[in-house]
């Protein structure tokens, strides 16, 4: 069965929304009743087709979208949070880098809040880049 753009998005969002991993949005138990008639893509289905460039696309709209809806702030902060991944995994895109004061594999992402609590930008990256080096190209954005 091939799946439709928004019904890939409409999922990995339900698993945002929850916090939750993509499997457990690929389970129709996990839906609301009105939901469960939906056909529901597999993780690895659900895997595969975010590597498409029409889904980041989607995405990178709907978060332009929803950027506009709020007035930009004067005042902003910038933070980056480490994202820890286990030292075993094979993960090729982390790296090794500063987390919480000692070294850790993952990745951080660097994010620019308005004073009304809104992002601003962000950026995804492995955890090695300096956080004032990705700062320089977020505050450029």
């Amino acid at each position: 069965m091939v799946f439709p753009d928004r019904v890939i998005v409409t999922t990995y969002f339900w698993a945002v929304l929850h916090d939750r991993p993509i499997n457990w949005a690929c389970d129709r138990r996990h839906w609301p009743d009105a939901a469960r008639h939906m056909a529901l893509p597999s993780a690895s289905t659900m895997s595969r087709r975010f590597r498409r460039v029409a889904i980041q696309q989607l995405l990178d709209t709907i978060e332009t979208n929803l950027f506009q809806r709020f007035e930009p702030s004067t005042v902003c902060y910038i933070d980056a949070k480490p994202l820890v991944i286990g030292p075993g995994s094979g993960d090729r895109d982390a790296a090794f880098g500063y987390a919480a004061g000692r070294v850790s594999k993952g990745y951080k992402m660097h994010v620019i809040l308005g004073q009304n609590r809104v992002v601003q930008h962000w950026r995804l990256c492995a955890m090695a880049p300096k956080e004032p080096i990705v700062a320089r190209t977020l505050i450029a954005q």
